[in-house]
């Protein structure tokens, strides 16, 4: 029969039977639970929560747009941050096994670990295969959708959408996401966005009218509606772009348009530029032009220098060094002693 004690007390409870000294005692007793000890339980469990939820926004992979262009060091970064995060709510869950707080973050960590996977060099220990963790991200936000009283439901719906939509589960993860709306997310726009990745999917794989063109339709809708609240945002007008000629040229859809698809890209690359990451690839080639630049000029003056040496005059005058240089012929690239003799430290500076 399932213990309906609260958090997994049954080695508390076994502790305080054990103190009983005669059978008829340890009958006739009733346990009692301390609320100072249960308390103190919970208190342990939000210490957990707390500390992976700090982890949790250090592995953040929209972080990446801001240290471009060496994503793949960062990456292991955030996937280090990410498996700390696990740690933490893993801790908190042997204490409460089914606390929604620990169960979101485990599985927002672990959906987040496979976002970053093809920005990482090493996954720094982290066994668990991308796919396994993008699994695990899905049983774990799943349940959490299941628990009514979950603060955390409306963007357990939103990732749980997006896990499915990576996870080829198109139609779930358009339900997920609706009911995330529902629910009332604080980030109806990357709904949209999700929402958007599943119709296209959906009209790729289903392409024939009338499905086609409908798919067509809601994807374009869904991204259209993204760019409403996420004015800032290029990703939903390049997918717009792409949508556009992807089903004029494959499918001849009579509502694709090449314009269309040419002004949405266009939009694209204009929103693109002026955001973090646009501005981050701008500045990276920025600094290698300098770069090219400053090792242009040095070889430039390497080379005056060498020239410089090869032309240089033998005279008696000078210095000590100098003199002696030139009478023993090393001075005069005409002469044995001088043709390959190397041009000496500083001679050209």
């Amino acid at each position: 029969m399932r213990s309906s004690l609260p958090y997994p007390l049954a080695t508390i409870f076994l502790a305080l039977t054990l103190q009983v000294t005669s059978p008829l005692e340890a009958l006739s007793a009733t346990p009692v639970v301390q609320p100072t000890l249960i308390a103190s339980i919970e208190s342990k469990v939000r210490e957990f929560v707390n500390q992976g939820n700090e982890y949790l926004a250090k592995g953040d992979p929209d972080s990446l747009m801001l240290h471009q262009p060496v994503v793949g060091n960062n990456g292991d970064t955030l996937i280090t941050n990410n498996g700390w995060a696990i740690d933490s709510f893993e801790k908190a869950l042997l204490l409460a096994p089914e606390d929604p707080d620990a169960l979101y973050g485990r599985g927002l960590a672990n959906l987040q670990i496979y976002l970053l996977k093809e920005y990482s060099i090493t996954t720094q220990g982290l066994t668990l295969s991308p796919n396994q963790r993008l699994q695990n991200a899905i049983n774990d936000l799943a349940q959490v959708t299941r628990m009514t009283s979950s603060a955390n439901s409306p963007q357990a719906f939103l990732y749980l959408g997006q896990a499915l939509l990576l996870n080829g589960n198109y139609n779930d993860s358009i339900q997920s996401n609706l009911l995330a709306i529902d629910k009332g997310t604080n980030k109806p726009a990357k709904v949209y966005k999700n929402l958007g990745l599943a119709y296209f999917q959906l009209m790729v794989e289903n392409p024939a009218p009338p499905n086609g063109p409908e798919f067509f339709d809601l994807a374009q809708n869904a991204w259209l509606q993204a760019a409403k609240l996420g004015p800032n945002d290029y990703m939903p007008y390049q997918w717009l772009g792409e949508i556009h000629q992807y089903a004029h040229e494959e499918f001849g859809y009579p509502q694709a348009s090449l314009q269309k698809a040419s002004e949405y890209s266009q939009m694209a690359t204009t929103l693109y530029w002026k955001s973090p990451q646009g501005q981050a690839e701008r500045a990276a080639e920025q600094r290698r032009q300098e770069s090219q630049a400053n090792e242009a000029e040095q070889q430039q003056q390497a080379q005056s220098r060498q020239q410089a040496w090869q032309n240089r005059p033998c005279t008696p005058y000078g210095d000590a060094l100098r003199r002696h240089m030139c009478q023993e012929g090393y001075l005069n690239p005409n002469s044995v002693q001088g043709e390959d003799q190397p041009m000496p430290e500083g001679w050209g500076q």
